[in-house]
């Protein structure tokens, strides 16, 4: 097995539906409310965003799991356990850690743009989404 495939087996491809199920919802309730609906690019960064950051915090959850050996005294479930990808290549751990690293980058980066367009309260919202 690739690293890059470590990398997505991490990223919990299976489960990443949730976001945009998510997302969706909300989504569809503003295109509803009246007057213009939500620009384009809005709509498509809020779904980029949403599953980038589930990406991430998956694979930030691989990789803690992973390095504080946890993985090893673990079950693995389909819905528990993890996708169980760095014991199988243990040297993919680093290339995991800074996935998740660039994923929540852009994560932060798309945040930083809904920053400049709405305004201070969206970094209240965002510091508080990065910190839990």
């Amino acid at each position: 097995m690739s690293q890059t495939a470590v990398i997505i087996r991490t990223s919990r491809p299976n489960f990443l539906v949730m976001a945009p199920l998510c997302v969706g919802l909300g989504v569809a309730l503003a295109w509803r409310l009246p007057g213009a609906p939500p620009p384009i690019l809005d709509t498509l960064l809020v779904f980029m965003g949403a599953l980038l950051a589930h990406a991430a915090v998956n694979m930030l959850n691989e990789y803690e799991d992973f390095t504080s050996g946890l993985d090893l005294h673990t079950r693995r479930t389909p819905f528990s356990g993890g996708s169980g990808a760095l014991p199988q290549l243990p040297s993919a751990a680093r290339s995991v850690l800074l996935g998740a690293l660039v994923t929540l980058g852009l994560v932060v980066v798309i945040g930083l743009y809904f920053l400049s367009q709405r305004g201070l309260p969206m970094l209240i919202l965002g510091g508080l989404a990065l910190l839990w």
